[in-house]
């Protein structure tokens, strides 16, 4: 988990932020976007789930969703946190709307098939709930660094402009979190 929680981590501390404060969204338009993408994950987490056990490759059932959401989740998370100020309220509602639950999509297309397959790979119940605790604290981990990196990383990056230092903060934590470590 700890590639993954850079994505998500980032993603579930700083959008709210990054949606109110940089984009110029209402608080209550960011809630709406939050309950739509709840509602979206109850639909695509067991729509990945049965697609995933039903998947036949010769990598197996879950890798080839692990390896070909990573270049998505990337992608997602950049348009997630790029900011449109100019336009107006409705397309910013709109584009963040869809943006947030795509990146739900894929995320979801990536971790749900690795937890499936934390099942597979042994038998042991002592191993599993190995696999487990070590899934948790490298989680953890990755999001006690997101949550002390991303400020400083915006302010630097951005030099001012918060739009440009959440694009490319994005940007690096999708791609070390997805590309390097996952």
């Amino acid at each position: 988990d700890f590639g993954g929680t850079f994505a998500w981590g980032f993603l579930g501390s700083f959008a709210m932020i990054f949606y109110t404060d940089v984009f110029g969204i209402s608080a209550w338009a960011v809630s709406v976007i939050m309950l739509v993408s709840r509602i979206w994950d109850g639909v695509n987490d067991p729509l990945v789930g049965i697609l995933a056990d039903r998947t036949r490759s010769r990598w197996g059932r879950y890798r080839p969703w692990m390896l070909f959401s990573i270049i998505p989740i990337v992608i997602s998370l950049t348009l997630v946190f790029w900011a449109h100020p100019a336009w107006s309220n409705t397309l910013k509602f709109v584009y963040a709307l869809i943006t947030y639950c795509l990146f739900v999509f894929c995320y979801t297309a990536n971790n749900m098939p690795y937890v499936a397959m934390m099942a597979t790979l042994t038998q042991d119940p002592i191993e599993r709930s190995s696999f487990a605790g070590i899934r948790l604290m490298t989680g953890m981990l990755a999001i006690t660094i997101v949550s002390y990196a991303v400020n400083p990383m915006v302010a630097a990056i951005g030099k001012g402009n918060k739009a440009v230092g959440f694009a490319v903060t994005a940007l690096i934590m999708a791609c070390f979190g997805a590309i390097f470590l996952f």
